[in-house]
């Protein structure tokens, strides 16, 4: 009969705890190599760039003089990711490996990068630290805890086995193996941001939080204009709009977490947020025409990234992608109680637990309504994003016909938020006669422009405005079914 253990693990992480520099001394330097470079094509998404940069030419460089290495040796003709049913998924972890603190393995970030082969899109879906989960430990008993402990508890009870730990979790959630794996420390994500020459964000709204004066360079703990709990915070504002950061701004404005609305929730979106821009800046062009900057990337990949093992064929099969594979397609999913755009529907907090602190767990534990959900997100990935509000309003004198339109759109996507499912209008001048989509928004929403004009077979959105079409609940759009 299995066992639920709940243990203080500190002290004896600390001492059996291999730190990600110590591992990467036994690695071979070739296999070192590939690891990096198939690192930079999935973790940024490039999926082509940097990694065919260094593909074709990097292992021994010295300043801006590089030389070919990794040629293409003897491999498969057609090669692919590994994949089952059309998918690779990626677990991207961010460690907290701070100098003060090093027995710390806090999974500060918890990611998956989903390729679905047939729809052509990517799915980046984001766990938060506070859920609540069940899992089997390395000696076969099982445990619960929030998943950014599983790391942890893998480790103290096989050291090694932190991410296997971490992967069955994650599998549990997705419904789906993982493939490849990228353990990322935080000192190694400020010098890739610092390399690239920093990376611009957009900010979507102001945003003030605190973040622990011990971990900040003494630059940034001089400049700090004011301070929260005793000191030991210092205070950050983000203003709404564009703004380039440097790696530690950029960590800072992707870690902080204590004074935002949702917490962890929120972080992990500008978690999102952040990758996708250092993604955006390493493809272009002032970074992929840089061979000595690549260089650098390169080495700094080197020291603080450690993934699964790859191989050249992985490399060549990621490499073929970025022809297939439009870089925009990008969905993104927080794994939180807003989930599906329905409050609670999949995730909820269960309050006052005894014993839990906060957390937050899924309506079904067999997590099967939630990979229902990501099936419908990596068809539609934009339109999720978008998150459009819309209203079907009947113009056929039938009080019921157009009904049967919310039920066409939420078999597709059931995440689309239907504002008004039949509103019944008149049309005296016979105007409307049968589907027009008109669009009240001026935000660019292309996703969502192509769903609609496929489900309801028209050639064109109209813009203009009528005196007979409004949008009376703020709707970004409002189709109207006519006779």
């Amino acid at each position: 009969m299995s066992k639920t253990y709940s243990v203080d693990i500190t002290d004896k992480r600390q001492k059996r705890r291999k730190t990600l520099r110590e591992k990467k001394k036994d690695k071979k330097p070739q296999k070192g190599k590939v690891k990096v470079i198939v690192t930079l094509l999935i973790l940024f998404g490039l999926l082509g760039g940097v990694g065919y940069y260094l593909y074709n030419a990097a292992s021994k460089c010295d300043g801006a003089n590089c030389n070919p290495i990794l040629r293409p040796i003897e491999a498969t003709i057609d090669p692919k990711l590994k994949q089952d049913k059309g998918l690779t998924n990626v677990l991207v972890v961010g460690i907290d490996t701070r100098e003060a603190n090093p027995g710390l393995m806090n999974t500060d970030t918890i990611m998956i990068l989903t390729v679905d082969h047939v729809n052509q899109s990517v799915v980046m879906t984001s766990v938060p630290r506070d859920l609540w989960v069940s899992y089997t430990l390395p000696n076969g008993n099982t445990t619960s805890s929030k998943v950014n402990s599983a790391y942890a508890m893998g480790e103290y009870f096989e050291s090694g086995k932190g991410i296997e730990t971490l992967t069955g979790v994650v599998e549990m959630i997705i419904g789906q193996p993982i493939h490849y794996y990228v353990k990322v420390t935080l000192s190694g994500f400020v010098e890739i941001v610092d390399t690239i020459g920093g990376v611009d964000i957009d900010i979507p709204e102001y945003y003030k939080d605190a973040y622990p004066k011990s971990e900040l360079p003494q630059s940034y703990q001089d400049t700090c204009a004011s301070f929260f709990h005793a000191g030991e915070y210092c205070i950050f504002e983000f203003q709404e709009g564009t703004e380039h950061m440097d790696g530690q701004r950029a960590l800072i404005y992707a870690r902080s977490r204590l004074l935002s609305p949702l917490g962890d929730f929120d972080r992990a979106r500008r978690q999102q947020r952040v990758i996708s821009s250092v993604k955006d800046e390493v493809l272009s062009s002032d970074t992929l025409l840089d061979p000595a900057k690549l260089w650098d990337i390169y080495n700094i990949v080197k020291d603080n990234i450690e993934t699964s093992n790859f191989t050249i064929n992985d490399i060549r099969a990621a490499l073929k992608l970025k022809d297939e594979f439009d870089p925009d397609n990008i969905g993104q999913l927080v794994l939180d109680p807003n989930l599906g755009y329905v409050p609670n529907k999949y995730i909820y907090r269960p309050y006052d637990f005894p014993g839990r602190g906060y957390n937050i767990e899924a309506h079904d534990l067999t997590y099967a309504s939630i990979q229902a959900l990501f099936g419908e997100v990596r068809k539609y990935p934009l339109l999720y994003n978008e998150a459009p509000k819309i209203s079907i309003y009947n113009a056929t004198g039938n009080p019921v016909l157009a009904k049967d339109w919310t039920s066409e759109i939420l078999s597709k996507a059931s995440f689309v938020q239907i504002v008004e499912t039949n509103k019944l209008i008149q049309d005296p001048e016979g105007n409307l006669s049968g589907i027009k989509i008109y669009k009240f928004t001026d935000t660019e929403k292309p996703g969502t422009d192509e769903f609609l004009k496929k489900v309801f077979e028209v050639g064109e959105i109209t813009t203009e405005n009528t005196e007979v079409i409004e949008a009376y609940r703020g709707e970004d759009y409002v189709i109207v079914v006519g006779p």
